[in-house]
């Protein structure tokens, strides 16, 4: 079952806006643990899919922190591996790809956790 989003009408309308800008670059959502990031997340990513755009979910750990953009090995290719800055292009160059094109929405979930 979907449950519907309420409460939270000023935050998605300023996403949906910012969604129909071809110039903006992004949103972060912030706040104390428990408030609903994540789910606000979820609707963002909703409403990006439902215009064709392409969401991809990367989900920061603790274990996947001790590994250089270890948070990003799900979307990468099978053995990429690579040292520092040239590590960074392959991650950058697989989440083009799987764009195909299109503008993407990267959703990360537990930023903080990132490496």
């Amino acid at each position: 079952m979907h449950w519907p989003l309420v409460g939270r009408e000023a935050e998605l309308d300023t996403i949906r806006r910012l969604l129909a800008d071809a110039a903006s670059g992004g949103v972060v959502i912030t706040g104390a643990a428990g408030v609903g990031k994540t789910r606000l997340a979820t609707e963002a990513a909703e409403l990006a899919a439902t215009r064709g755009e392409p969401v991809i979910w990367i989900r920061a750990t603790r274990a996947a922190r001790a590994l250089p953009l270890g948070a990003f090995a799900a979307v990468m290719a099978p053995g990429s591996a690579a040292p520092g800055v040239e590590l960074l292009a392959l991650a950058r160059h697989s989440l083009n790809a799987r764009a195909a094109g299109k503008r993407l929405m990267l959703c990360v979930d537990d930023a903080h956790l990132l490496d």
